[in-house]
């Protein structure tokens, strides 16, 4: 029986995006991620996790001509692939397109296991139990043929766990052919990353064309992502008190009708000082001012009232911040632009109105005393559109004393009153933290109601 996650026999007609999925059973066939008779078998996914596989394995296939690229084949579990002749990330029968390009090899929590050969993988992920000892092998060939690992392949090695049997300066086999009459052959990308939720680093080597071998080095160094993390919070911190401001200010922005002209102009400004202290599993506090400085137009409408208007802001600030990662102190700064409207709803009803801001700027990373930087990023802020009750009447009353000293109520008057809901959203592009591991992106989404 063969399995296909998506197949065509059609000239032309690429395979794209289909997944194999095997958890028991036996397969005594081949089985095809994506089978292209003459097109591109790109994106598609093999994974077994159970049962017994005896054909072989083609995470994307392009029969005549083509490519097959950008696909992965995953083994994980109890896996049986002892019997395969071979693991292709991409094959065909008579073509000379690309077969490697992208394609990912991914062994997860698969330990001592055997398979004839691999071929035509350029990522090798490979992800260790908790429980690996020194000199235990992921996976063992068999076959005759050799593996060529390509030109700079990239392979990636993470623990499940803290590791319980494996010490620091042990290495483990990733790939063993010291049982094979075949070789491994290729060169490996330097540095080896990591990946996934590890504290942990390799160094990957290839020995005696026999052995792919990682070593484990030690836990990162974590204290200076520690130190870029507390910026890039204290950073977001900032943008959101920004957008506290700029909704703050906007409550003011109210139209106005002291004139009967049908537009209205004014200017405004604001400022203001914040102390924000953020828990995020560390404790990051951020002191700071910004700066709001825009014009408004008011307009009557079908509706009711428009105010919309233009603004620029702006802002400074420090911050510092600790945990079990390190300490970490800086600068933060920002600027940008943004548009602004409030519609009143008074059609429909008095209580009513909707208003938005959008905010565009940058926020540079911030200045900190970590020794190295990541990159530097640009940043984008905004808060969303919302719709939230308008100001309405409320009864009031207003004491005094009548000439007896007697409390009286002097007269009752209407109270504004307001039941504001919102939601502000501000997104910093690309915050990473690299020290040896994976980018950390943060993202802060803030409503406020009362």
């Amino acid at each position: 029986m063969f399995v296909f996650g998506g197949f065509s026999n059609t000239a032309s007609v690429s395979v794209s995006d289909n997944t194999v999925k095997l958890m028991n059973g036996t397969v005594s066939q081949d089985i095809y991620g994506g089978y292209s008779y003459s097109g591109t078998a790109t994106n598609n996914t093999v994974t077994i996790s159970g049962g017994t596989v005896t054909g072989q394995v083609h995470g994307g296939y392009a029969a005549i001509s083509g490519t097959a690229t950008n696909n992965t084949v995953a083994i994980s579990g109890s896996a049986n692939i002892s019997q395969v002749f071979m693991l292709y990330g991409g094959n065909t029968y008579s073509s000379s397109g690309d077969l490697r390009t992208g394609n990912t090899l991914h062994l997860d929590n698969w330990l001592g296991n055997t398979t004839a050969s691999i071929a035509n993988f350029e990522h090798y992920l490979f992800t260790l139990p908790a429980d690996i000892a020194k000199e235990q092998s992921i996976l063992t060939l068999t076959g005759s043929d050799s593996v060529d690992l390509g030109t700079n392949a990239t392979v990636a090695v993470a623990l499940s766990g803290k590791p319980t049997a494996l010490g620091v300066g042990e290495s483990v086999y990733l790939i063993d052919a010291t049982g094979s009459t075949g070789s491994i052959t290729g060169s490996v990308a330097s540095p080896v990353s990591t990946f996934g939720a590890t504290d942990y680093s390799f160094d990957v080597a290839l020995e005696n064309n026999k052995l792919l071998t990682a070593t484990l080095r030690g836990k990162i160094n974590q204290d200076k992502a520690g130190a870029y993390l507390y910026g890039a919070s204290a950073r977001l911190g900032a943008l959101t008190s920004s957008a506290d401001h700029l909704l703050t200010a906007l409550d003011k922005q109210e139209p106005r009708y002291e004139t009967p002209a049908e537009f209205r102009f004014r200017s405004f400004f604001s400022m203001r000082g914040d102390n924000i202290k953020t828990r995020t599993g560390s404790s990051i506090e951020h002191q700071g001012a910004s700066f709001l400085l825009g014009g408004a137009l008011d307009a009557e409408n079908s509706l009711g009232a428009l105010t919309a208007g233009v603004f620029v802001e702006g802002g400074i600030g420090n911050y510092d911040g600790y945990s079990r990662l390190g300490r970490g102190e800086g600068d933060t700064w920002h600027h940008g632009v943004g548009v602004f409207a409030k519609q009143t709803l008074a059609k429909y009803s008095r209580r009513l109105y909707l208003e938005g801001a959008l905010r565009l700027g940058r926020a540079p990373r911030p200045t900190s005393t970590a020794k190295e930087a990541p990159p530097t990023c640009a940043t984008t802020a905004r808060a969303t559109t919302h719709l939230r009750p308008s100001p309405v009447d409320t009864p009031g009353e207003r004491y005094g004393k009548d000439r007896r000293g007697r409390k009286t109520l002097l007269r009752q008057r209407r109270l504004p009153a307001r039941a504001p809901g919102r939601a502000v959203s501000p997104r910093s592009g690309q915050d990473a933290a690299r020290a040896r591991g994976p980018g950390l992106g943060i993202r802060v989404r803030r409503t406020r109601a009362g």
